[in-house]
C-alpha cells in the first residue's frame, strides 16, 4: 500500500469519507472514529509506524495515571527518561553517526522501524503531558480513546502543530460544533496552505539547483545568495501550506489545532522570529527546557551572566537534536542560541534599538542573519556548509539564469503579499475581511493558480518538515 500524501487524490477521498461517517455518527462515537482512521492513514505509511505509537500510547496512558496517582517522583523520571530516551536514541541511529552501528550490526529491516514519521513531533506531546500531569496543571486523561487520539489524529500526526494536552483533550470533552463560520474557515486554510504549497513553495522547489547545498563551487557568488534567499521562502511556505492545510482539515472535524506561524520574516527581533516560526516548537522549548534552565541555575545562584547565557544556548542546541543528530543542524542551533544571546546582551546594556531606523536596520540585519542560518541547516555536512558560506566571501562573480528570475521574483512577492495581508487583518480573518466582490476575485484567482501549477511538473511527493 502506497502512503497517502497530504496533496493527492487519495487523502482527499479519506478526508471525505471520513467526514461524511462522521458527521452522521452520534458524539460518543465520533472520537473512536477518528482514532481508527488516524491509525489506517498511519498505517499507509508502514505498518510497524501504527504499532509503536500505540504501544507509546499504551504505556504512557498508564503512566499518566499512576504520576497523578502516587505523585512519585521516580516513576515520573521513569516515563520522561523512557520516552527521552527512546528520542534521542532513534534520533542518533537513524543519523549519520548511527549508519555504522547498524551496519555492523547487520539491522536489516530494523532501520525501517527508526524514527517512524511523525515521532518527533508526538513524543513533544507525551513528554509535556507527563510533565503537567507532575506539575498539577493538567488532569491525567481517564479515557483511553480520547489519549489515542491526542497522540494520533491524523491532521497533526506527521508534522504538528504540536499540541499541548490541556488545549486539546478540552475539546474531546465537548460537543464538536461544525457550522457555516467552521466550513468557511476550513476551506479558506485548505485553500492557502495549497497556494503556499503547490504554488509557492513546489514552484521554487524545482527551479532551484538540486546541489546548490552540496557543490556549492560549482555557482557564483550571485547564484549561491539568491539560491540561499530562495530555499528560505522555500521552506517556510512548505511548512506554513501543510499546517494551514491540517488546520483547515481540524476546522471541518470541529477541532481547533494551533498556528504555526505568523508572518517570520518580518519578524523585528531574533526571540520575535522564535515567537512567529514554528511556534508550537518554540513554545514548547520555552516551557519545557528555557525557563526551566534559567530558574534552575539562578535557584543555585549561578553567575548572573552564565544564567542569562547558558538557556539560550543550551535551548537552541535541543532544537538543533530535535531537527536531527547531525553536526550541521546543531551548528545552526548554536548560531540561534548566538543570536540570542548577542540580543540579550544588547538589551541588558540598553542598546536594543525598539523605534526609529535603527530598528528598521536591526529588524534587515535580523532577516540576513536568519537567512545566513539555514545554509549548516540544509547542507549535508558542516564541511558543505562551510563552503557555502566562504564561497559568499569576495570576490565576488554575478552571473545568474535571469529565465527564471521573474517567476522567483513573483512568488517570493506572493509570499510576502500574503504574509502582509494576514498581518493586516488576522490569520484566520483575511479574506473575509475584504468586501464580497474582492473575496470571490481572489478565492478565484488562487484556485486558478492551484490548478495551473498542478501540471507543471511540481514535486508534490511531500512536505519538508514530514523529514522530522
Amino acid at each position: 500500500m502506497n502512503p497517502i500524501e497530504i496533496v493527492s487524490l487519495n487523502f482527499l477521498i479519506l478526508t471525505g469519507l471520513a467526514l461524511l461517517v462522521y458527521y452522521f455518527l452520534p458524539p460518543q462515537h465520533q472520537t473512536g472514529w477518528l482514532v481508527a482512521v488516524s491509525y489506517f492513514f498511519y498505517f499507509t505509511w508502514n505498518w510497524r509506524y501504527p504499532v509503536i505509537l500505540l504501544a507509546l500510547t499504551l504505556i504512557n496512558f498508564v503512566l499518566g495515571r499512576q504520576i497523578q496517582r502516587t505523585k512519585s517522583r521516580a516513576l515520573f523520571l521513569v516515563g520522561i527518561l523512557m520516552n527521552a530516551g527512546a528520542f534521542v536514541s532513534m534520533k542518533f541511529l537513524a543519523g549519520p553517526y548511527g549508519t555504522t552501528l547498524l551496519d555492523r550490526l547487520q539491522a536489516g529491516e530494523f532501520t525501517v522501524i527508526l524514527l517512524p514519521i511523525g515521532f518527533s513531533f508526538y513524543i513533544l506531546q507525551i513528554l509535556s503531558y507527563l510533565i503537567d500531569i507532575y506539575r498539577d496543571q493538567i488532569k491525567a486523561e481517564d479515557n483511553f480513546v480520547h489519549f489515542a487520539l491526542y497522540l494520533a489524529y491524523f491532521p497533526k500526526l506527521l508534522a504538528g502543530p504540536i499540541e499541548r494536552a490541556k488545549n486539546f483533550l478540552p475539546q474531546l470533552n465537548q460537543k464538536r460544533l461544525v457550522d457555516k463560520g467552521s466550513v468557511e474557515q476550513g476551506m479558506y486554510l485548505i485553500l492557502l496552505g495549497l497556494l503556499r504549497k503547490i504554488v509557492i513553495a513546489d514552484h521554487l522547489l524545482i527551479l532551484r539547483p538540486v546541489d546548490i547545498f552540496s557543490s556549492p563551487e560549482n555557482y557564483t557568488s550571485l547564484e549561491r545568495v539568491l539560491w540561499l534567499l530562495i530555499f528560505a521562502f522555500t521552506l517556510y511556505n512548505d511548512f506554513a501550506g501543510y499546517t494551514s492545510i491540517m488546520r483547515g482539515v481540524s476546522c471541518l472535524f470541529g477541532i481547533e489545532l494551533s498556528p504555526n506561524f505568523r508572518q517570520p520574516f518580518l519578524a523585528k527581533s531574533f526571540s520575535d522570529f522564535w515567537s512567529r516560526w514554528h511556534i508550537t516548537l518554540s513554545d514548547w522549548l520555552r516551557d519545557y527546557v528555557f525557563f526551566p534552565l534559567r530558574r534552575s541555575l539562578m535557584f543555585i545562584q549561578w553567575n548572573r551572566w552564565m544564567a542569562l547565557l547558558v538557556p539560550p544556548l543550551l535551548t537552541m542546541l535541543a532544537s538543533g537534536l530535535w531537527h536531527g543528530a547531525y553536526l550541521a543542524i546543531l551548528v545552526w542551533g548554536f548560531a540561534h542560541g548566538f543570536f540570542l544571546i548577542f540580543e540579550q546582551v544588547l538589551q541588558q546594556y540598553k542598546f536594543f534599538p525598539k523605534t526609529g531606523w535603527l530598528a528598521h536596520v536591526y529588524r534587515g540585519f535580523v532577516f540576513t542573519a536568519v537567512t545566513v542560518a539555514w545554509i549548516p541547516f540544509n547542507a549535508p555536512s558542516v564541511r558543505s556548509a562551510g563552503r557555502y558560506l566562504t564561497a559568499l566571501l569576495p570576490p565576488y562573480s554575478a552571473s545568474f539564469n535571469l529565465y527564471v528570475l521573474p517567476d522567483i521574483t513573483l512568488l517570493i512577492f506572493l509570499s510576502f503579499w500574503l504574509d502582509l495581508q494576514e498581518q493586516r487583518h488576522g490569520d484566520l480573518a483575511f479574506p473575509r475581511k475584504l468586501q464580497a466582490q474582492t473575496q470571490t476575485w481572489v478565492t478565484a484567482i488562487a484556485i486558478i493558480l492551484i490548478l495551473l501549477f498542478l501540471n507543471t511538473g511540481n514535486d508534490l511527493s511531500g512536505f519538508i518538515y514530514q523529514g522530522f
